[in-house]
Order: C-alpha cells, then structure tokens, then sequence
C-alpha cells in the first residue's frame, strides 16, 4: 500500500500531465478547431488500457479513448509488436467489427506507449478533432448518409516509429485532406505532446519509483471506484425508465426514439437502452464508444466531483446497447 502523501503527489502529477497535452497542443496547433474551440481531450493508461487519469477537456471524448486504445491492444497490436517512440493513430469508429473506437473520422487519436527497463508501463493518449480528413464536408460538418462520405479512415497504424515519422503514413493522410499543412502541423504538435507526456512519466518513475508509481494506478483506480460506488447506493434501488424523441436527424426525417432503463441495485448501476431505434441514414448514430462515453460522463456529473476520473469510476456501471441502433451503430451508418 502506498502511502496517502504519495499517493496524492502522483495523482496530481498524472493529472497535470494530461492536461499539459491539451495545453501543448493547444499552444502549437494552426486549426481554429483546436486553438480557439480547445476540441481536444487526453488520458494516461496503465499498460493494459485502464484510464488513471484525465484532463479536463471534451466531456464526450474522454471516456472514449480507454475501450478505444483496448480494442486497437486486442485486436491490432500486442505489447510486443512495440518500441520506443512508437505512436500509434486512428480515426476509424468501425474497429474490430464493432464500434467500440473513435466517435467519428474527424476526431484521430494517437496513443504513445511508454517504456520503463525496457518494458511497457503505460501509454499517453490524445484526441484531437481535426480540420479536415477528406470528408463531404469540411470538419464533417454537415449531412452524410453513410461512412463513406466521412473522410478517411485510418486504421490503427504507426504515425511514428522509434520516434521518427513514418514518412508513408503521413503522405497517406495528407493526400486526402484540403489543408495538408494544417493538418501536418497538428498531427506534430498531437505527437510532440505524447512524447513529452512520456518523458514526464518516466520522471515521475525515476523520482517515485516503477513499483511505487504502478502501485498509485492499481490504487487511484481501487479508490475512485470505492467512492463511486458508495455514490450509486445513495440513489433509491429501482428501476427508472425515459423515452425522449430526437425531432430531427438534421435534413430528411424523424422523429426518432431513444429509450433507456436505469436499474439500481445496491452500488451498480444498468443502463440499459432497448427500445433504441435503428441506426439511421444521416449522421446523428452513436458509435458504442460514445454511448459509453456520455453514459459515463453523466454519472460523473451525478457523483462526487473530487472522485479522482479513472477507470475505477466505470467499473459500477453496465451498459446494454443493441447493436444496430442509434447508440451502437454499425458499418456503414454515418455517425457524426
């Protein structure tokens, strides 16, 4: 057990590396999306791609990089497939054949491993909204009907490797964009700020200790699922059931149906979407990961606000989404 001032130490040290990822990015990048709109979130992960901690950016983002970065770990790349300085990128929602990934193509995430002795301890997440991917629309701003006006989809793929660009990936990308030097800019500065998140946690290893800093992720997790859940068993055990109606999906038709039971027993808590209508041709389908993001979010906001955000926080909740609806979409559903 690590003791209390350490603990708190490292936490907040964790914290103030992520948000120094946004604020980096922010600083460096020439899109008004992310200078001026600030469009961007970060995470640090422990090396199996449970979130310790988070910044305090885009709501709907961040719960969104965790089941995103496991899914490019359990089906694209092991630990092993690895080195330093790698960074992997992606803007796909459809990994895996799922939609447990990105909320949608404009939005690329790099994950950055970090190393320690030669081994992965962790990894620096970062989610930019990019100004232009190829799509319709700039910024995919505007009506789609499928995926594949949505820009490219970039596959789990090394944006970096052993720290060097990979020169073909980033022709790829730019080949299909309207701003290759806005876009090329940003995908820099995204990458120059996980490689220094990567040295800041190597430093906090280095002063702390590898076995200590792991023990404070095991940890921060433990407690903030110990305090969400003493959160939820306030809530009156039962059942809860809504149905609101979405009058427009943005140009051809509605309304259409999103249905949700919310039950509570003891400290977890279902929510439980059944009754969703179909996913839809037109871009307001949720891919999974965002369904979980929002739902996530929403008991943030329901809980304690000094509960440290980590993984921890998620483990009460269950999430019933069928797939094929509004909120688990599938290829080849728009899902701006």
């Amino acid at each position: 057990m690590v003791d209390p001032i350490t603990l708190e130490i490292v936490r907040n040290g964790l914290t103030s590396i992520a948000e120094q990822m946004t604020s980096r990015l922010i600083h460096s990048a020439y899109s008004y999306i992310v200078r001026e709109m600030e469009d961007c979130s970060a995470g640090i992960f422990d090396r199996r791609g449970q979130l310790v901690a988070e910044s305090a950016n885009v709501p709907i983002h961040l719960a969104c990089l965790a089941p995103c970065l496991r899914t490019v770990l359990g089906h694209y790349f092991s630990l092993d497939d690895l080195e330093p300085g790698d960074i992997l990128a992606t803007n796909d929602p459809y990994l895996a054949g799922g939609s447990m990934a990105c909320h949608h193509t404009g939005d690329i995430i790099t994950y950055m491993p970090i190393f320690y002795d030669g081994e992965v301890v962790a990894f620096a997440a970062l989610m930019v909204h990019h100004l232009d991917v190829g799509a319709m629309y700039m910024a995919t701003r505007g009506w789609g009907i499928d995926i594949w006006q949505e820009g490219l989809r970039i596959p789990p793929l090394k944006l970096y490797r052993r720290g060097e660009p990979s020169g073909d990936v980033f022709k790829l990308i730019l080949n299909n964009t309207r701003v290759p030097e806005v876009i090329e800019n940003d995908l820099r500065a995204q990458s120059a700020a996980c490689q220094m998140a990567s040295g800041d946690l190597v430093a906090i290893m280095d002063k702390y200790g590898r076995e200590v800093t792991l023990r404070c992720f095991e940890e921060l997790m433990d407690y903030s699922e110990k305090r969400t859940r003493a959160e939820i068993g306030k809530i009156p055990a039962g059942t809860y059931q809504h149905t609101e109606y979405l009058c427009d999906d943005g140009g051809k038709g509605g309304p259409y149906k999103l249905t949700v039971r919310v039950d509570v027993k003891g400290s977890d808590i279902l929510f439980d979407f059944t009754g969703t209508d179909p996913q839809i041709a037109g871009p307001i389908n949720a891919p999974l990961s965002a369904t979980h993001s929002a739902v996530y979010y929403v008991m943030r906001a329901l809980t304690d606000p000094t509960i440290p955000s980590s993984e921890g926080c998620s483990r009460p909740i269950n999430i019933i989404a069928p797939p094929g609806t509004l909120v688990n979409c599938q290829l080849p559903a728009a899902c701006y």
